[in-house]
């Protein structure tokens, strides 16, 4: 019997939705996104995502074909016939290239040709209306402040070895990086899901998105220590005095270092 053949469409585009078709890739969200392989176990799964993030996609058992965003690629699986296509991606243009192919069933996104807009199949409402309510491509609220990460390498001082982010060029060095170490203080970003993904130890720092959202198993997800109307604002821009990141003190991170270790 010929096994099932899906389409994973999860380019990394839509880890917010802007009015333009964006090409900032958000390598995390095609990572956490993998998680909904275990549904697919016995079926013949391509996964279509954007060339930056192949790497991160190599080797797994799971998908069958890994296929780069290109003109190349989309006339291909236009050509063919899914019994599955899952698409992940809310921008428009996208989402009317999913709504073209040939499939039996479909899941995820799709495009409204009345409105030019992403629409939600199914239970999918939800997720579609958090995304309508960002801005921009990246979440540089997310960061912990830079004076933190100084205060936290003083307070570690020479307890711990203390090894700063590297491979920002190559994913496949970040990745290497991570894997040297023994436990990864992060914001919610790339590294946190890679340090998951290879079983580290994990302080994890959330703010503006949803903590919730994330699972971490084998560390401590900190949130800030004030109490914030506004959390989880999945918002770009802080309209705070002082912004919540402010408020996970570097003694906090340190303590959770130290418990963990």
């Amino acid at each position: 019997m010929a096994k099932e053949k899906v389409l994973i469409i999860k380019l990394g585009y839509s880890e917010t939705l802007v009015s333009e078709i964006s090409r900032m890739t958000s390598l995390g969200d095609v990572l956490r996104s993998t998680v909904l392989l275990s549904l697919f176990k016995e079926a013949h799964v391509t996964w279509l995502v954007d060339e930056k993030a192949v790497p991160l996609l190599k080797g797994n058992p799971l998908i069958a074909r890994i296929m780069p965003y290109d003109l190349t690629t989309a006339l291909q699986l236009k050509a063919e016939r899914f019994d599955t296509v899952v698409n992940l991606e809310k921008v428009a243009g996208i989402c009317a290239f999913a709504d073209s192919l040939t499939a039996w069933k479909r899941y995820g996104f799709t495009f409204d040709p009345e409105t030019g807009t992403a629409q939600a199949y199914d239970g999918s409402q939800q997720v579609l209306d958090i995304c309508l309510n960002n801005v921009g491509e990246k979440w540089p609220i997310k960061a912990w402040p830079l004076e933190y990460w100084k205060e936290l390498e003083a307070l570690i001082g020479e307890r711990y070895s203390v090894s700063w982010q590297r491979g920002l060029t190559s994913i496949e060095e970040y990745m290497e990086w991570i894997n040297s170490c023994s436990l990864i203080v992060t914001n919610d970003s790339l590294g946190l899901h890679i340090a998951h993904a290879l079983d580290k130890k994990i302080v994890a720092l959330f703010g503006p998105t949803i903590s919730s959202e994330v699972y971490v198993k084998n560390g401590v997800k900190l949130l800030p220590e004030k109490e914030y109307d506004c959390l989880p604002c999945l918002d770009t821009v802080c309209v705070k005095d002082r912004s919540c990141m402010y408020e996970i003190r570097p003694q906090t991170v340190m303590a959770a270092v130290e418990k963990l270790l």
